[in-house]
C-alpha cells in the first residue's frame, strides 16, 4: 500500500500482479509477465513504480502507471545487482539467495 492509503498492490500464485485503488476497490491496472508465483512487492509512494519478485527470484520493474514492464531480470539475479535495478532511492528490494 502506498503510504497515502489510496493504492494497493498485490500478487498471487496466478502469476500477476494488481493494482486497486484503495478508496474504491477498483483493480486499476493487472500486471502480467511472470513465469511463477508472485512472492515479494514493494511500491513506490506514489505507485509510478513497482518492483515484483517471484518464487524463481526473477524480478521485475514495472511502471505502475502505465502497466509496462521496464525491466526484468532472470531468475540469476543477486542482491547488488537487484539494488541497481531498483535504486535511485525509490525502492529497495533484497533477494534472499
Amino acid at each position: 500500500m502506498t503510504p497515502d492509503g489510496a493504492t494497493v498492490v498485490g500478487g498471487s500464485v496466478d502469476r500477476a500482479v494488481r493494482v486497486w485503488d484503495a478508496r474504491t476497490g477498483t483493480i486499476c491496472a493487472t500486471l502480467h509477465g511472470h513465469a511463477e508465483t508472485v512472492t515479494a512487492l514493494a511500491v513506490a509512494a506514489d505507485a509510478a513504480t513497482i518492483v515484483s519478485v517471484t518464487a524463481d527470484r526473477t524480478l521485475k520493474v514495472w511502471d505502475g502507471h502505465k502497466g509496462l514492464c521496464l525491466r526484468d531480470v532472470g531468475g540469476t539475479a543477486n542482491r547488488r545487482r537487484a539494488r541497481r535495478h531498483t535504486g535511485r532511492g525509490i525502492l529497495r528490494l533484497a533477494i534472499g539467495m
